[in-house]
């Protein structure tokens, strides 16, 4: 389980608290990481030259799980990313105890931003977020406030949407409890599209911790901490 001529005593969990934006593509493992269903015989996600690709021709693409254990449901991540081919959007499983609730951007059927999934889904917005060839910035909050859960969404540090309520009844009734839970994924919503995310980054805003999901080498850079 540890990288190629690394001494095991190199190898430790590490923990990131609040304020330090962790830089997630060093520390995943496509093979590991992968999670679902499909089963194309090919790995839909893969690592080059420091950015992750994914790209399926399966109906149903496997998510890529974030290799961090999110402590509580208080973070911020932020993606640049470009779209190479296809015209339909991601989905991002967010945590929310056992299970996950789906923010879906530019979904195959309805362009726009939606928070949550089924009957139980709310438009936050109806304007196509993600143009091919073009780079983009998303960033997505999760907070927990007195009134309830808080998500907010920007694109290129403009905001597009913030919602309030109780994100536990946004869950479709019937979703299976996640496996594993606590860790934010990525998934492609449909076939024929390729994404190129250039960087990831995650951050706790509350007191909790980030704590990477298997050990990793004590040479990896540290996280930069936020202004």
């Amino acid at each position: 389980d540890r990288p190629v001529n690394e001494p095991p005593s190199r190898l430790v969990r590490r923990h990131f608290t609040t304020g330090e934006w962790v830089d997630v593509i060093p520390l995943i493992d496509p093979e590991r990481d992968q999670h679902g269903s499909a089963s194309s015989g090919q790995h839909e996600w893969r690592v080059e030259n420091g950015e992750l690709i994914g790209g399926s021709a399966v109906e149903e693409p496997d998510a890529l799980l974030l290799p961090l254990h999110v402590e509580s449901n208080v973070y911020a991540c932020e993606m640049d990313v470009t779209r190479r081919a296809g015209d339909s959007g991601l989905r991002f499983h967010l945590p929310i105890g056992e299970k996950d609730c789906l923010v879906t951007i530019d979904d195959p059927e309805h362009a726009g931003l939606i928070l949550g999934q089924g009957d139980a889904a709310t438009v936050l917005s109806q304007s196509r977020q993600i143009q091919t060839d073009q780079r983009v910035q998303i960033r997505v909050a999760v907070r927990r406030e007195h009134s309830g859960d808080r998500i907010q969404v920007w694109m290129d540090d403009m905001p597009v949407a913030d919602w309030s309520g109780e994100l536990k009844l946004l869950i479709h009734p019937g979703q299976a409890e996640s496996d594993p839970p606590s860790r934010l994924s990525l998934r492609m919503c449909e076939s024929g599209n390729e994404f190129v995310f250039h960087r990831i980054r995650l951050r706790k805003l509350d007191d909790g911790t980030l704590e990477t999901v298997r050990p990793v080498s004590m040479k990896a850079p540290e996280p930069v901490v936020a202004p």
